[in-house]
């Protein structure tokens, strides 16, 4: 059995609990039909899942069955979005492609928010578009023209691998405040960092972030992803707010 057949058997429309009530109560669908004043056509179509249950249908349900008209009306709303995330379904399955080039377990390894542990491609997609925040996985290609950043040369490189350590950096970047970024702040900073950096770069990085920090920069330190091949990428989410992501890369100070 596919996903979509196993998911599909969830999916019962209001209209067979509607036929249910009808047989328990001895009525046909001509006698709702006179006791509501809705058309017995219009109960055929709810029956039948052709036609939604309106609030006001459902009111006029409560009267007859005396039943909470917010049951009829839940039993519609959970109705239509199990048919929409049918549809979504399909979408997820299109997204497994993506997957390809994406260090999903690795992630799962590190615990990265979102990333959840699991084998089942579906699930995968699903935890994915939560963790970009997007309810696809196409990736903007246009990012790469706005990033400054060394790689080492790899036909194995993998541009989704990069989105993913960059959206980690974003994530992390806004669990804590930070100040608006402030350039001219910045540019007054620079010759501390480089004293800071002529030491053991992984020893000061704690100094180096604090002074980042006061600029507005937020300074992540993660190990390199597969197939990312980066030493490090600055880039700026908006225009107060700016990242710096670094590996661990060759794992050499001068490289740091």
């Amino acid at each position: 059995m596919s996903n979509i057949e196993k998911f599909e058997e969830y999916i019962i429309a209001p209209g067979e609990t509607l036929l249910e009530l009808l047989e328990v109560n001895c009525m046909t669908q001509l006698d709702l039909a006179n006791k509501t004043g809705i058309t017995k056509k219009t109960i055929n179509e709810i029956i039948n899942g052709k036609a939604p249950i309106t609030p006001a249908t459902a009111l006029k349900l409560e009267y007859v069955f005396n039943i909470p008209a917010s049951f009829f009306n839940n039993l519609e709303s959970n109705y239509r979005e199990s048919l929409e995330r049918r549809k979504d379904l399909d979408s997820i399955i299109k997204d497994e492609e993506y997957l390809v080039n994406i260090p999903y377990l690795e992630m799962s390894k590190r615990n990265w928010d979102y990333i959840e542990k699991t084998k089942d491609p579906i699930k995968r997609v699903i935890n994915l578009r939560k963790f970009f925040g997007v309810a696809s996985l196409s990736f903007d290609t246009e990012l790469k023209k706005k990033l400054a950043f060394r790689k080492k040369d790899n036909e194995r490189f993998s541009f989704e691998s990069l989105y993913c350590f960059l959206r980690y950096g974003e994530i992390e970047s806004n669990k804590d405040k930070y100040p608006k970024f402030n350039k001219d702040e910045l540019k007054d900073k620079v010759n501390e960092i480089r004293l800071l950096a002529d030491t053991s770069f992984l020893e000061s990085l704690n100094n180096i972030k604090e002074i980042l920090k006061s600029c507005g920069v937020f300074l992540i330190y993660e190990p390199q992803l597969p197939h990312t091949y980066i030493n490090g990428v600055p880039y700026k989410i908006t225009c107060d707010k700016a990242i710096i992501m670094i590996s661990d890369r060759e794992k050499r100070d001068d490289i740091l």
